[in-house]
């Protein structure tokens, strides 16, 4: 109870402070006045009436360039991440302003720069969009999943399906931010996921984060999705630190 009443009154007070004073731009601080905002997208779970995109163009610009590069499976084989740049500190700042201090309408501007696959939303073709999934202490107390956020709006302008009930988290994890390398990351996640039981011929699955650092979380959920028996295709991101990024020359999902 504690909790869902901390949330509920952050919820409020942010809902007012917005309008009372618009919010600036997360990155470099200039206001609407003065400056071009990203626009609003589509409403999804999570976004609220009063939520903006807090996000000048200028900035918006700096995420970029959209980068892929491929995760090495335990049992083989590759996994290929499109993101829509790679980590800095510009993204870094915009996605925990978005994840941590309630300004949920900056997922508009992070989704609309997530590279879509060619093809995406063709009629009979196309992936399912899978988000991470988030424990739901942790949804309750943030207030929405980020993941799922950007997978609607993706979906909204992609057309490709949605579905966030294909994975589930087991168990409550710490924050991978907060684990220093590789192995503590992969023991931190390892066995928390599970998938639900596929269909026969079962449409292959497009997972969907915010951030793929070291690419622990992915490559367990990946597993699990495998185990339920869903091939895998690839990871979207909003931005990535994995090693050997190649510009990649695909739409973005634009509003």
């Amino acid at each position: 109870m504690p909790g869902r009443l901390e949330t509920g009154v952050a919820t409020f007070v942010g809902a007012l402070l917005d309008l009372v004073a618009p919010a600036a731009c997360v990155a470099c601080g200039a206001v609407p006045d003065g400056a071009e905002f990203c626009d609003r997208g589509p409403r999804v779970g999570g976004l609220r009436p009063w939520d903006e995109a807090s996000l000048c163009r200028a900035c918006a610009r700096l995420i970029g360039p959209p980068v892929s590069a491929r995760l090495e499976r335990p049992g083989g084989g590759q996994l290929p991440v499109s993101a829509a740049g790679a980590t800095g500190p510009v993204v870094a700042r915009i996605i925990h302003a978005w994840k941590y201090h309630g300004l949920r309408g900056l997922a508009w501007p992070l989704a609309a720069r997530i590279p879509c696959p060619a093809g995406a939303g063709a009629p009979g073709a196309g992936p399912v969009l899978v988000p991470v999934p988030l424990h739901g202490r942790r949804r309750r107390r943030r207030g929405f999943n980020q993941a799922h956020m950007l997978a609607c709006l993706i979906g909204r302008s992609s057309g490709l399906p949605t579905d966030p009930e294909v994975l589930r988290r087991r168990r409550s994890t710490d924050q991978q931010a907060r684990l220093d390398d590789g192995p503590a990351r992969r023991r931190n996640v390892d066995g928390a996921f599970e998938a639900t039981a596929a269909p026969p011929d079962p449409p292959a699955l497009l997972l969907v984060d915010d951030v793929v650092t070291s690419g622990a979380t992915i490559l367990a959920v990946a597993a699990a999705a495998v185990a339920g028996g869903w091939p895998v295709a690839g990871v979207l991101a909003v931005a990535t630190s994995l090693p050997s990024l190649r510009p990649v020359d695909t739409r973005g999902a634009g509003f």
